[in-house]
């Protein structure tokens, strides 16, 4: 009976050590990486009443009885599952995500205490603690050479002075890397038009007066080439003042009244010819006057009626009739003839030939053929009319070669002129001279010159043969020596170049001046990038400068050394600036940093230097007080970037050549920082778009980096998932300062709790493995956060009831015996 006592007794003590259990998990519900117990019943020791058996032959074995002794507290197990994480905004609020504590040790204690409460913070001395006071344990970084010192015991982590501070960092490096666009204008002057003697085979569509206007003939237009009918004339291709042509083929009687009798002049029948038109009116005014009294002849063009002598009657001309336009050239010869030296001239009467421009011919040899096939064997006898073109004088030749035929005394060819279809003169007063007479006895000749034909101006024209647009000549004579002198980008260019007028041609002043300009090179498609030809330039000398505003052509000045006074060339050689220059540059700004941390600005100023070969000019410079800079390899402050043709960066070089390996660049503070030497310049890798490129985009700095800083304040300080302390300072240097230790251990349930959240190991924890978060099965460090308790009230309350009523049962157990032994007291009565 006493043995259920005892019993009851034991379960009660158990199970009001659970409930304390369970209230201690229930008050640290809300504690900060509380982790909560469990309590672990075992059953005490068992009275054997009956031992067992072992089996027999003939009887089974049987189990041993044994009665119970009651209950005892087996242990009170750590339960270390994660509790859930919450987000803060503190920064000092740290979780661990996974396995592992954080490690801490109380002042002036050597022994390290672990803990999930990740509530810390930093105290007034820079330590970082826990709330309750408690250090936290890693390991610092070295202020002098920035190694983080993890090998080594752990310490405090304290962010004293020397960690508050970035110190100044002198640069040693610095890049550049972007764009620099090519999409760049070239300034571009011009000088107007240069002509010269046109050549035989030019278009009559592209030629010039010999006062530089355009002939004004239309393609296919008509030109009518006449002169004064001759004896030689058929009288069918005879057109009277009006360009209107007799028309004898449809009426061909011309009657003439001669004093009253009228006479009838056939055409075909009488006369075809002038000459025989002439000599039958002779014929019948002779007969009228019963004596050889009168002469008729043929007269640039007119009927000349003259009585000579007065031995016959007395002659008149009443009128003519019949053919009418003939009557009407003739009728001026009507008159009465009664004196000697009494003359009458008819109407003046033409030879017409139509030729057609772009058809009949193109070139000036042809059009002079033309003219010739005309006039020849029409008004002058065969051959011995001539119409050449001749290019070195730019004239045409009209040339009567009279040594062929003696009787026909005296050639003469008057009234010559080209009469074109459409609007303008200009044309018809170059090709024949007003009032231009050619005649020549037998056995000689005479030529009569048209005005000058000119063309623009073209490469192998020698520079003495040159024209103004106005066809003056330019006047440079043999003695003439032509001095070119110009400015670019703000500099005069040393000397001048030079050129004899004699001997030289528009296409030698073209190679001269691109040597001076420094723009010649092997070929000309080069020279031609910056000199054009006249050939395909309508004439104009006209100089191109290399793309960019940094190339601007400042000015160009031609002189002239020689006997002459060449004011022509001076007053028309003025040039024109028919596009400026822009674009080709990029200004961007550094600041580097020395010794002692003060800011200098470096100023970068690219310009584009050759556009044909890729080139670009890099100025460096600064605007500080005092200072110097230069490129360490040049000893100046320029260098030349050169660029492959796909616009990647290819190499460097000094202004006179020498390719760069490396570059570098040095400033001279002026002060006591002294000299900033060294900083290596990085600009691009070769063959790459690293660095500077060239494109036709729009330049622009995409990165500029160096690695030098000022003297820098500790701003703030956040906390990384490895647990490492981040310093941002006022430099805007980041760097680590510290780095937070963590353990594990092989039992984490032998560890002992000692209060305050924290634990301490025992003999059966293990020794703990600190090491890095994140390492060696250490979890990973979440900032701003912290770890709740992982108490879970429903579960503590379900054991709550369970442990209730086991103590409630135990409690009936007391009871009961107790009401048996009473029982059994009852019987002695």
């Amino acid at each position: 009976m006493m043995r259920s006592l005892y019993s009851a007794i034991s379960g009660l003590s158990v199970n009001q050590q659970a409930m304390d259990v369970l209230g201690n998990n229930i008050s640290n519900v809300n504690t900060v990486g509380y982790k909560s117990g469990r309590a672990v019943f075992e059953d005490m020791l068992s009275q054997t009443l009956v031992g067992s058996t072992a089996p027999s032959d003939t009887l089974g074995g049987t189990n041993s009885t044994q009665v119970g002794l009651g209950t005892s507290l087996a242990g009170v197990d750590t339960i270390f599952e994660t509790g859930s994480m919450q987000s803060t905004s503190v920064n000092t609020d740290l979780a661990i995500q996974g396995d592992g504590f954080f490690v801490i040790k109380g002042a002036g204690s050597s022994d390290l205490l672990y803990t999930r409460a990740g509530d810390f913070r930093f105290d007034t001395s820079g330590s970082l603690v826990t709330s309750s006071g408690f250090y936290v344990q890693g390991w610092m970084v070295d202020p002098d050479t920035g190694e983080l010192l993890t090998e080594g015991t752990t310490e405090d982590i304290v962010l004293s002075s020397a960690y508050q501070t970035a110190q100044a960092k002198v640069t040693s490096e610095a890049s550049l890397a972007g764009v620099l666009d090519t999409d760049a204008d070239p300034s571009i002057v011009s000088y107007p038009s240069l002509l010269h003697y046109a050549d035989t085979g030019d278009s009559i569509f592209q030629v010039y007066s010999d006062d530089g206007a355009n002939m004004d003939l239309a393609d296919n237009e008509s030109i009518k080439v006449k002169a004064h009918g001759t004896g030689m004339t058929e009288m069918g291709y005879i057109y009277n003042t009006s360009d209107v042509n007799l028309d004898l083929a449809s009426d061909p009687q011309l009657l003439v009244y001669i004093n009253s009798n009228p006479v009838t002049l056939e055409y075909g029948v009488d006369f075809n010819t002038m000459a025989e038109l002439a000599n039958a009116l002779e014929t019948q005014l002779n007969t009228a006057a019963g004596a050889a009294d009168f002469s008729v002849a043929v007269v640039d063009g007119t009927i000349n009626v003259t009585r000579n002598t007065v031995v016959g009657a007395n002659v008149s001309i009443d009128s003519f009739s019949g053919s009418p336009l003939l009557a009407v050239a003739m009728s001026d010869l009507a008159s009465v003839y009664d004196d000697a030296g009494d003359t009458k001239s008819s109407d003046e009467m033409y030879y017409e030939s139509q030729i057609y421009a772009g058809r009949d011919f193109t070139t000036l040899t042809e059009l002079a053929s033309a003219i010739e096939e005309a006039i020849d064997g029409n008004v002058i006898p065969t051959d011995e009319f001539n119409v050449t073109y001749d290019s070195a004088t730019g004239q045409f030749n009209y040339v009567i070669d009279n040594t062929l035929n003696s009787a026909l005394g005296t050639l003469r060819l008057s009234g010559f002129s080209l009469d074109k279809a459409y609007s303008g003169t200009v044309f018809e007063n170059n090709i024949v001279p007003a009032g231009a007479v050619i005649e020549a006895v037998y056995g000689t000749t005479d030529t009569e010159l048209s005005n000058t034909f000119l063309r623009t101006a073209q490469d192998d024209d020698p520079l003495t043969e040159l024209f103004t647009s106005s066809g003056d000549s330019l006047g440079l004579d043999a003695t003439a020596i032509l001095q070119f002198s110009a400015g670019v980008a703000g500099e005069n260019l040393a000397g001048t170049a030079t050129i004899p007028a004699a001997t030289s041609t528009l296409d030698d002043l073209r190679e001269a001046i691109a040597a001076y300009m420094g723009y010649d090179s092997a070929t000309e498609d080069d020279v031609l990038q910056h000199i054009a030809s006249l050939d395909k330039n309508s004439g104009k000398l006209q100089i191109t400068g290399e793309k960019g505003s940094p190339n601007e052509i400042d000015f160009v000045k031609f002189e002239v050394v020689g006997s002459g006074t060449y004011d022509t060339f001076y007053d028309y050689y003025e040039y024109n600036t028919v596009q400026e220059a822009k674009g080709g540059t990029l200004t961007t700004s550094q600041t580097i940093y020395d010794a002692q941390g003060n800011a200098h600005t470096v100023q970068y100023n690219f310009e584009m230097s050759d556009s044909l070969d890729n080139v670009w000019k890099l100025t460096v410079s600064t605007p500080d007080d005092g200072a110097e800079i230069s490129f360490n390899e040049t000893t100046g402050n320029q260098v030349y970037m050169h660029f492959n043709a796909n616009g990647s960066f290819n190499y460097l070089t000094t202004e006179s050549g020498q390719r760069i390996a490396s570059l570098s660049m040095n400033y001279d503070t002026g002060g006591g920082a002294g000299v900033v030497s060294d900083i290596e310049m990085d600009l691009g890798t070769a063959g790459k778009f690293d660095g500077i490129y060239i494109s036709s985009d729009d330049s622009g700095i995409t990165k500029a980096a160096q690695d030098g800083y000022a003297t820098g304040l500790l701003e703030s300080t956040l906390f990384n998932s490895n647990g490492e302390i981040i310093g941002y300072y006022t430099n805007g240097q980041v760097a680590t300062i510290a780095q937070i230790a963590t353990a594990t251990f092989t039992n984490p349930g032998g560890l002992t709790k000692v209060g305050d959240t924290t634990f301490q190991k025992s003999s059966n924890s293990g020794d703990p493995a600190i090491g890095r978060p994140g390492t060696g099965f250490r979890g990973k460090v979440a900032a701003e956060t912290l770890e709740n308790s992982n108490v879970d009230l429903s579960t503590e309350f379900v054991n709550m009831i369970t442990t209730q009523r086991g103590f409630q049962a135990n409690s009936r157990v007391i009871t009961t015996s107790d009401e048996m032994l009473q029982e059994l007291m009852s019987l002695k009565r």
